[in-house]
């Protein structure tokens, strides 16, 4: 079927919705499309999540019109966009995403020791000394330079924190698991020597899931 018939039959089947059945799709998608994913148990997505797996046929139809695909992981409570294979399609600076690499680390280190139920949070401190441990931010890293990156990845809704409520606490979603594909702590490490190895300039942009 091409994306001309795709079309058409999703057209059908939404012009057969009533009016609040359409809005929550557009709704859904449309957050879909600005933060990449949903968790569970962000209590800004919870209600969004559990009603995106109701209609996830019908996004998954529209989605695919623009080479699309979604990703339901139930297990880990997250709904997220693969774009084109890829596993998102916002970017991130190289600097960027050794930030993300090292959350995602912290991220495999701390679910070793929580249940499936618990909510995963790491210290700034603890941030901070990953960070300088890979050996790349040997100056340090700069205060505009690291809030920018973790609004950034909150925005995306891989991580949450209040710095008015707790100030020095960062929680990491398991969406983290998905923005980062990685089975073992040798891989998760393997890819940040990578990402050393081959710097060269600190605006070099790269996609997210470059990180995969």
């Amino acid at each position: 079927m091409n994306k001309a018939e795709e079309l058409k039959n999703f057209s059908m089947k939404f012009s057969r919705q009533t009016e609040k059945e359409q809005e929550q799709f557009s709704e859904i998608v449309n957050k879909l499309l600005r933060c990449n994913y949903l968790c569970r148990d962000n209590p800004s997505d919870r209600s969004h999540y559990f009603d995106a797996l109701i209609i996830r046929e019908d996004m998954r139809a529209y989605l695919s019109i623009i080479d699309t695909d979604i990703i339901i992981d139930e297990l880990n409570g997250v709904i997220g966009l693969k774009v084109n294979g890829e596993s998102s399609h916002h970017r991130l600076r190289l600097r960027e995403t050794i930030i993300l690499l090292c959350l995602r680390k912290l991220f495999f280190i701390k679910k070793q020791s929580v249940s499936m139920i618990d909510t995963i949070a790491v210290t700034l401190e603890e941030i901070m000394q990953e960070l300088l441990n890979t050996g790349y931010f040997e100056k340090g890293v700069g205060k505009t330079e690291f809030e920018t990156t973790l609004r950034k990845l909150k925005s995306y809704h891989l991580i949450d924190y209040s710095f008015t409520q707790s100030p020095d606490v960062i929680i990491l979603w398991p969406s983290l698991l998905h923005a980062v594909n990685a089975n073992t702590l040798e891989e998760i490490q393997k890819k940040l020597d990578v990402y050393k190895d081959n710097m060269e300039v600190d605006d070099e942009n790269t996609e997210e899931d470059k990180a995969d």
